[in-house]
């Protein structure tokens, strides 16, 4: 599926891609339904203490949530976890789910919806509630019918008794505490450390989600993609881009976009190691980053006659050397 935007972009720090109205649950909306022809969303949303949303399933949509600050309460699939910062929850499409920040203040969750349209939900929801409140009325019903999701029981704050409500399939949810990989170990990919936190096999193709530990003046060659668009969101530290020629500084809050065949690259030019996560749509970034694992082992100087075939396998290609190699030529 082609994205609908040709062009990279940079979504900063407390910004939004299309304007919003205020309501009791912030969202930032960081790439947009329309952004990517339909294919998913990525939105930043801020929860008031005790907030949450009903128990509800997503009839076609698989839903991811990265804890960014403060503490959850997450029901999924009838598996009840407290997920702190750092923290993430794989909820597939058909599976019941449910948060609640049980902090003292409002806390930030980074979610993405494969495929989009829970932007669009988030709108129109702007649209019918009063803030602070989650009535349940025929409008509430019907916009949830609108936008396929299957209303459940009410929010965990209301002292909902826990419910799986119905499984309509076989994938299961999971959870990851901070530092925990769906392999079971990090990736050591070229010096960069990688924790695979959504699979491409996880999300049956639609998504690949990894967090990426940069060390200082570390960062890829300048490449592109000829299958997926990539999606970057910074979590900490400060990062230099190059993408389709546009120089970036990133840091923590910003998320940036790299569209399909779009040459990009970036470095870490903090002094420390610097995070961020990354995304691709379709999946398979987790693939090839295995298959880049073994090709370049730790501790050596990469084979560019063991490298490229890898890159070539999975779509890739060179486009020029890393940004650190520039500057210190």
């Amino acid at each position: 599926m082609t994205a609908t935007t040709t062009s990279a972009f940079v979504t900063r720090s407390g910004e939004c891609r299309w304007p919003q109205s205020q309501w009791d649950a912030r969202v930032q909306v960081k790439l947009s339904t329309a952004d990517s022809n339909g294919a998913y969303a990525v939105c930043e949303v801020v929860t008031p203490p005790n907030f949450g949303p009903p128990v509800h399933l997503h009839r076609y949509d698989d839903e991811w949530f990265y804890v960014l600050k403060g503490q959850y309460r997450f029901v999924v699939g009838g598996q009840e976890t407290i997920v702190g910062e750092g923290g993430s929850v794989f909820g597939p499409r058909r599976i019941a789910h449910t948060f609640q920040n049980i902090g003292t203040e409002p806390g930030r969750l980074l979610t993405i919806s494969a495929p989009g349209g829970l932007d669009l939900f988030f709108r129109d929801l702007c649209t019918l509630v009063v803030p602070g409140e989650l009535p349940e009325t025929q409008e509430f019903l019907k916009l949830y019918e609108k936008h396929n999701l299957v209303y459940i029981a009410p929010p965990l704050a209301h002292d909902t008794v826990t419910t799986t409500g119905p499984v309509l399939q076989g994938r299961e949810a999971f959870v990851l505490q901070p530092g925990e990989s769906r392999i079971g170990r990090k990736l050591d990919v070229v010096g960069d450390e990688m924790d695979v936190l959504v699979s491409r096999a996880d999300s049956e193709g639609r998504m690949s989600v990894l967090e990426n530990l940069t060390h200082p003046m570390g960062g890829p060659p300048e490449h592109s993609h000829g299958r997926e668009e990539e999606f970057f969101y910074i979590l900490d530290g400060e990062y230099e881009f190059l993408i389709d020629g546009m120089q970036i500084f990133a840091k923590a809050g910003d998320a940036l976009f790299s569209p399909r065949d779009v040459p990009h690259t970036f470095r870490n030019v903090g002094s420390h190691g610097s995070r961020m996560v990354v995304a691709s749509f379709p999946g398979g970034l987790d693939d090839f980053f295995a298959d880049l694992e073994t090709a370049a082992p730790a501790g050596k100087p990469p084979d560019l006659n063991q490298v490229i075939p890898v890159f070539s396998k999975h779509g890739l290609k060179f486009v020029g050397p890393p940004l650190r190699a520039r500057n210190s030529a």
